[in-house]
């Protein structure tokens, strides 16, 4: 039990790494002052995905690594889209729509740095920078039911105000979109290349989608 615990808070710190995220929405003044601004978004590389089995929790740290390779091949093999691609996307529309903003084309390219000079300096050439990046996202067996599983999503969220690089506005989201009554097998998220998993992350997205736009971009 106890090497499945340290595996499991292994992945966590793998995937996740020490991530402090402050709880600030938009605030009424600066709401205003995006109006017809122009807007870009960043672009990460595929992060860490975590298929988190029983069997490797036996190992520890190096179950966990093993965990993370398995995830990874699944995301590549069914070509499983970074839902922050369509948080970040859907947002945007959102803020153009919202407050008349001009979304530029962004030309960096996907980068593993979140830091906003790093960000800044990438993705140039607006007034705002749109920042949305996946945290977590994995698989994980129940502890007490190994044969079905749990799909979780965590993703950050950051607007940016490029020319004097600080955060407009920035929160947390979490969303656990597979039901607890009637979890899935691992057969049954993998089964036509991983249609349930993506069908899942895909409500995880909406939902982050929903709470960000309306309780930390309000609009």
């Amino acid at each position: 039990m106890f090497n499945r615990a340290a595996s499991v808070a292994a992945v966590a710190m793998l995937l996740s790494g020490c991530v402090t995220v402050d709880n600030k929405p938009v605030t009424d003044s600066a709401a205003k002052g995006l109006e017809s601004k122009t807007l870009t978004s960043t672009a990460y590389v595929t992060p860490d995905f975590s298929a988190m089995t029983a069997g490797k929790a036996s190992f520890g740290l190096f179950g966990a690594m093993a965990m993370i390779q398995a995830g990874n091949d699944i995301v590549s093999q069914n070509q499983i889209a970074d839902p922050a691609i369509k948080i970040n996307n859907d947002l945007a529309a959102m803020l153009v729509d919202s407050h008349h903003m001009h979304n530029v084309e962004s030309h960096g390219t996907p980068t593993k740095s979140d830091k906003i000079p790093d960000l800044i300096t990438n993705f140039p050439h607006a007034d705002y920078l749109l920042d949305v990046k996946t945290l977590n996202w994995n698989f994980a067996y129940f502890p007490t039911n190994w044969s079905h599983y749990r799909v979780f999503y965590a993703a950050r969220l950051r607007l940016i105000d490029e020319a004097h690089g600080t955060v407009v506005a920035e929160t947390m989201c979490k969303a656990q979109p597979s039901s607890d009554d009637n979890p899935p097998t691992k057969d049954e998220l993998l089964s036509n290349h991983a249609a349930l998993l993506k069908q899942l992350l895909e409500k995880a997205a909406n939902d982050c989608t929903k709470v960000l736009a309306s309780q930390v971009l309000k609009v």
